[in-house]
């Protein structure tokens, strides 16, 4: 729910004038109401049914006479352009999302370090290749880089595919809330959506890198059903990703699940399938077969189920 303020920049609406503003029927508007005993200021509320881009105005002010024989308007403004954020999950404190950034690394396992060991930490695609530690590497048989200076997590990719129909809202959200769960634990994240970037703009593909919900929300609201001939451009971006890949698919297409597969390679990949009925089959075993976890989940009416299904696909792997 928002709320909406309207004011007259000069004077006030005389008796026999009244102030209209058009609002779309999706953002559910309330009665205005007046601000205050001068006819000068007005509020309303709105509780948008959908997320996206929506227009506010053109706001009119319309004049009459005393015996209402006459009337003419006089436009006001030409309108604000709002964008209607999706619903988002609280996703679980116990999933440890900077962990997917690769940043940070399990103890166990490894064999009892030296005090050189406690200023390494493993190699993690996008290192300076000059803070290789060679002898150490050598030594342990993997790539260890010095850690004696600060270090930002890299960005984790999210890539959002919403299929070929509508309907895809709760794939989205649970988009959404992964994006703000990671940016509110500090990991960034390298958006991959095609989206609009404007009321009246075509779809386009964005590849953006957020450090706020805020931003991660602005770029992830106005998201689209990507085109056929955008796919391929949405997927050479995807060619440079960092060590965590992860990608909610609606619906997807055998030609689009072929195309994902060997992104993988040697990051770790995730994949949250987003199916619109219980018995529909999506031929995902392509991405398992090259080493992308998977987890499926029906789309649901609100952002009941969120929560646990990133429980469900991340836990095992993130949680060492």
């Amino acid at each position: 729910m928002a709320t909406v303020h309207l004011e007259l920049l000069a004077g006030q609406l005389g008796a026999w004038s009244r102030l209209r503003e058009r609002t779309p029927a999706l953002l559910n508007r309330s009665h205005v109401r007046a601000a205050g005993q001068q006819r000068r200021a007005w509020t309303y509320q709105i509780r948008p049914r959908e997320r996206g881009y929506h227009r506010l105005g053109p706001s009119t002010v319309v004049h009459g006479d005393p015996l209402g024989l006459l009337r003419w308007p006089v436009r006001g403004d030409r309108g604000e352009p709002l964008l209607i954020w999706p619903r988002t999950a609280v996703l679980d404190e116990s999933l440890r999302l900077r962990d997917l950034s690769g940043s940070e690394h399990s103890a166990f396992g490894l064999p009892e370090r030296s005090v050189e060991d406690l200023t390494l930490r493993e190699y993690v695609r996008g290192d300076d290749v000059h803070r290789v530690h060679w002898r150490t590497s050598a030594r342990r048989g993997e790539l260890m880089v010095r850690a004696d200076e600060p270090s930002h997590p890299p960005a984790v990719d999210l890539l959002l595919d919403l299929g070929r129909k509508s309907g895809a809202e709760w794939a989205l959200s649970a988009f959404a809330s992964l994006a703000v769960g990671l940016v509110s634990s500090g990991v960034p994240v390298r958006l991959h959506v095609c989206a609009r970037a404007g009321l009246d703009a075509d779809p386009d593909v964005h590849s953006v890198t957020c450090t706020t919900a805020a931003d991660a929300l602005d770029v992830i609201a106005p998201a689209t059903i990507t085109p056929a001939a955008l796919r391929a451009e949405q997927r050479r971006g995807l060619h440079g990703a960092g060590p965590s890949l992860i990608a909610v698919l609606h619906s997807p297409d055998v030609g689009l699940l072929h195309t994902l597969s060997p992104l993988a390679g040697h990051r770790r990949a995730y994949a949250l399938i987003v199916t619109d009925r219980y018995d529909e089959r999506v031929p995902a075993a392509g991405l398992a077969k090259h080493g992308w976890a998977l987890h499926t989940a029906r789309a649901r009416a609100d952002t009941s189920g969120i929560a646990e299904s990133w429980n469900t696909l991340l836990t095992p792997l993130v949680v060492r």
